[in-house]
């Protein structure tokens, strides 16, 4: 893959996941769903971002397992959501 295709992609997956953030925002306080797919998607975001930076490695794992993390426990709250009666 060229760098070009490369920056392309990530700059893509960047600004969908944010403009995913942004029409979030406002339903998150009505619905904790929302709230748990923003969270998956600010997961997403950062480590799209973390990708593209110039950090070392070390930052660069570190970041990615948080990132990581936080896609996990929105997945993971999200679900948990579902198995609750209401």
């Amino acid at each position: 893959m060229s760098e070009t295709a490369k920056t392309v992609m990530i700059k893509s997956i960047h600004y969908m996941t944010l403009v995913g953030l942004f029409i979030l925002i406002i339903p998150a306080g009505l619905n904790p769903v929302f709230f748990y797919v923003g969270m998956i998607l600010f997961g997403i975001n950062t480590g799209v971002n973390v990708i593209d930076s110039s950090l070392s490695r070390k930052k660069i794992f570190a970041m990615l397992a948080i990132s990581f993390a936080v896609i996990l426990f929105g997945l993971y709250l999200s679900s948990y959501i579902k198995s609750v009666p209401f």
